[in-house]
């Protein structure tokens, strides 16, 4: 297989684990802050906020991935 969809699927595949395992992670941290006593960590905000965090950083993962991956598949096939 050619190193283009090669770096396209491992690149999709980060982002997504990164998307919902850094999700899940950052609104179980938040969660576990609003029941611990700090009243600034409300549900509502916390959960967007985590999706947006794990958004961009699984964004910037996936192109690094991809990126590695595209070069690394490049070299092999050399």
């Amino acid at each position: 297989m050619k190193p283009k969809p090669w770096a396209i699927i491992s690149g999709c595949g980060c982002a997504f684990l990164t998307l919902v395992g850094g999700s899940g992670i950052l609104t179980l941290a938040g969660y576990l802050l609003f029941k611990s006593g700090v009243r600034d960590a409300q549900p509502e905000v916390v959960i967007p906020i985590a999706t947006l965090i794990s958004v961009f950083l699984g964004v910037l993962l996936g192109c690094g991935v991809g990126f590695l991956v595209y070069r690394w598949r490049q070299k092999k096939d050399n």
